[in-house]
């Protein structure tokens, strides 16, 4: 029948069953009508027995639409929540990210909230609500009406660090998003840790951001270098996700080193020490000589971290009797690596950007004027020092084993101190190493000596003593030292002896040919071996 309503002659007797048609349509544009119901009391089927009127009610209903812009393929979890009351359809409805329409009774009060943020099967990455177009939420419905959500793709952005300990102290990192100076991100910490911390930015959106150099610390002599930076240098785009990692290593303001290694050969007592080695003067027995140090070669090492592109004066403080040794004894680097051995941190360094050669000997202040700070922010100067009165004579062991030397100018007190410091633009710098020197004495009779090798004493070198018929009269072994003794009291006449190494010479080392001396009744025989 049709939608203005009509009638039919029916047989009395027969069986009439009726249904409207739901929903009705319109030739206006997202309208229709819902069928609501209908004036029939009786049953249906019915019996006809009569005539009878049936009326169909219907409800107008306008299309609303729901839509999104921004959202890609790889959104998912839903669009907007729908809420209806009085009318059709009644209740809370979910429209998807792909958008969709709801047919709703005219009168009937809609609101809606869009899902903020929509997420994404892309790790990292999800949808941010920025606004919408259409009708505010709350409003009756009179007409069809398109409501729709636009969203911005964000990604998210992760900042950690490598590197610092819990020692480490202030700012480590800054963030500026959007490159606009106001520092929107700003971010204060002491460790970003294993997980770092994580915004999220929207998808085109500059990223400007400094890590710290140096971090400071609440340790004495600490700091922390900025070595790398994993990730996209800063301005970078966001165009997806991206983890940015600063790698720091703990580096002391300045150290002194045997070689590129820290030292400490005494252990029981505070602070940093080297042994000092003096034998007997076989020139004067009743005297001693000052024969070695352990270690043999000290290197200074101070680190500078600066301003990329500036320059920098530095002047190294060196405390007597301390001197350069070499001609070329200043080495300057732009980089180091930081290995452990023996429990001692050892500095390798790397990327040489200048040197600077002096008279071996030089000591007390020596100046370096201009140096550049390269990109790495690192100046690190190195210094082939030596303890410049070595060979000298004259000793006795005095109180409290003071090296009591005849010229009271060469004097060396036991557990003497050396402080070493230098300057920045004439500023004293932080952390300033004190080493002390442990004196030792050796004075049994028979043969002894020092072993080393360019230098450095060399332990585990098994030395042979053998008389003028070539009998074997016994062995000794180089300590820490380098130090060797075969304790021989001999007595009668003078007579001739050899001397060799016989193993334990580290490998390349050319073994030297055996020393011939001569030794007298109840004397020593000092038999050194510098290879």
């Amino acid at each position: 029948m049709h939608v203005t309503s009509d009638s039919i002659w029916v047989d009395e007797g027969s069986t009439v069953g009726f249904l409207f048609k739901d929903p009705v349509t319109s030739s206006t544009t997202d309208k229709r009508y819902r069928f609501d119901h209908d004036d029939w009391l009786g049953n249906n089927p019915y019996t006809v027995a009569g005539a009878n009127t049936i009326t169909g009610s219907y409800v107008v209903q306008w299309r609303q639409y729901f839509l999104s812009s921004g959202l890609a393929a790889d959104a998912y979890d839903g669009l907007v929540k729908v809420t209806i009351t009085g009318g059709e359809p009644a209740g809370e409805h979910t429209i998807g990210v792909a958008g969709d329409s709801l047919w709703v009774d005219a009168g009937a009060t809609v609101s809606y909230v869009f899902k903020d943020p929509v997420l994404s099967h892309t790790t990292d990455k999800k949808y941010r609500f920025d606004h919408k177009t259409g009708i505010d939420s709350g409003y009756t419905v009179s007409a069809t009406n398109t409501i729709t959500g636009y969203y911005v793709a964000q990604y998210k952005l992760t900042f950690k660090q490598n590197g610092l300990g819990n020692d480490a102290t202030g700012m480590v990192v800054t963030i500026d998003v959007g490159n606009d100076g106001t520092n929107e991100h700003t971010k204060t910490y002491t460790q970003l840790g294993a997980t770092g911390f994580s915004f999220w930015v929207d998808v085109g959106t500059d990223i400007k951001y400094s890590y710290t150099n140096p971090v400071t610390s609440n340790l004495p002599n600490t700091q922390y270098w900025l070595q790398s930076i994993t990730g996209p240098v800063s301005v970078f785009e966001v165009t997806q996700p991206e983890t940015i990692i600063g790698n720091y290593i703990k580096l002391p303001y300045s150290a002194v080193t045997s070689g590129g290694c820290l030292f400490d050969k005494d252990k029981n007592t505070n602070g940093q020490q080297f042994n000092l080695l003096f034998t007997r003067d076989i020139t004067d027995l009743t005297k001693y000589k000052l024969t070695a140090s352990n270690p043999g070669q000290f290197f200074y090492n101070t680190f500078y971290i600066g301003t990329p592109g500036t320059t920098v004066d530095i002047q190294l403080l060196i405390p007597s009797p301390f001197v350069t040794q070499g001609a070329v004894p200043i080495h300057i680097y732009s980089g180091v690596t930081v290995t452990s051995c023996d429990g001692f941190d050892c500095f390798s360094p790397y990327d040489e950007i200048a040197n600077k050669a002096l008279d071996p000997g030089t000591g007390d202040t020596i100046t370096i004027d201009d140096i550049p700070v390269p990109d790495s922010g690192l100046v690190y100067v190195r210094i082939h020092l030596d303890f410049g009165w070595k060979k000298q004579t004259g000793y006795n062991v005095g109180t409290s084993n003071l090296a009591d030397n005849s010229n009271n100018a060469f004097d060396i007190p036991n557990l003497n101190s050396y402080l070493f410091q230098y300057k920045i633009d004439t500023a004293i710098q932080s952390g300033s190493p004190t080493i002390q020197n442990i004196n030792i004495f050796k004075n049994d009779p028979g043969f002894f000596g020092i072993v080393t090798v360019s230098g450095e004493p060399v332990q585990g070198v098994k030395i042979t003593i053998k008389d003028s018929a070539g009998r074997t009269l016994g062995t000794a072994t180089t300590d820490e030292n380098g130090y060797y003794l075969f304790y021989y009291k001999y007595t009668g006449k003078e007579a001739k002896f050899t001397v060799a190494i016989t193993s334990g010479l580290p490998s390349g080392v050319t073994y030297p040919i055996p020393v011939i001396v001569a030794l007298k009744s109840n004397k020593y025989v000092y038999v050194p071996f510098e290879l």
